[in-house]
């Protein structure tokens, strides 16, 4: 299977979890072995992954629609699926402070529940334009949302935006980007300097490519960073 993303266990650092062609994979002694983890779903891309604090809920976007589990600890987790999802969800973020504060991102739009996923807010600010391609949040602060986001049709000018919310993703702003960077992967220091990939592949004219930095104020365009498509990007947690 294809590994697309990984992520870590902030709480063992010999686990690691990736999103995979038709499963969720999962490491146990960093890396060297895998095994996938798809009961109860069938057929499916994972696109993204967010797990709670206390690694009980699980929300995970597919090209599917979206799948949840409150008892991921069990060894036979409980997952719904598929939940039925209108703009093909892409990224997934649980606040680590409240497991019922969900923001999701896809095709056109941005969503937020508060209550676990019973019911969903549409979020207007977020420019409908540009699909969300990822979901981040300031490691000490998590109330400092972040989400990468680019034109989903191939034959449309490739561009995008980083928008940013000071409120757990209730309200959001854009950070205008560097040469409206289609942004492709999105992560935040530890330092909360934000990292953004960018660059798409399309038949429409070249595109900007490479990483762009934002310190809270400025964007810079890495200068020795690859001239491709940045699709993910990882930060050292120290």
């Amino acid at each position: 299977n294809r590994v697309s993303n990984v992520w870590p266990d902030s709480a063992d650092d010999t686990r690691l979890y990736g999103s995979t062609f038709g499963a969720v994979a999962i490491s146990t002694d960093q890396g060297v072995s895998w095994i996938d983890s798809n009961a109860g779903l069938t057929a499916v891309t994972v696109l993204d992954v967010s797990q709670s604090s206390d690694k009980n809920t699980v929300w995970i976007a597919t090209n599917a629609g979206l799948a949840h589990t409150t008892n991921f600890t069990d060894e036979s987790p409980t997952w719904e699926f598929p939940i039925n999802y209108d703009y093909y969800p892409a990224a997934v973020w649980i606040s680590p402070t409240d497991s019922n504060l969900v923001m999701v991102g896809g095709y056109e739009a941005l969503y937020r529940t508060t209550d676990g996923g019973e019911t969903w807010e549409t979020i207007g600010d977020w420019n409908s334009a540009y699909a969300v391609q990822q979901l981040a949040a300031d490691l000490n602060d998590p109330t400092m949302l972040y989400a990468a986001g680019a034109v989903q049709s191939l034959n449309d000018t490739l561009v995008g935006d980083v928008m940013m919310s000071t409120d757990s993703g209730a309200n959001w702003a854009s950070l205008a980007i560097d040469d409206q960077a289609a942004s492709q992967t999105i992560v935040v220091a530890k330092d909360g300097t934000v990292y953004v990939g960018a660059g798409a592949l399309g038949i429409n004219g070249d595109t900007a490519t490479g990483i762009y930095k934002y310190d809270g104020t400025a964007w810079t365009h890495l200068p020795d960073s690859p001239d491709e498509q940045i699709t993910s990007l990882a930060t050292d947690p120290d």
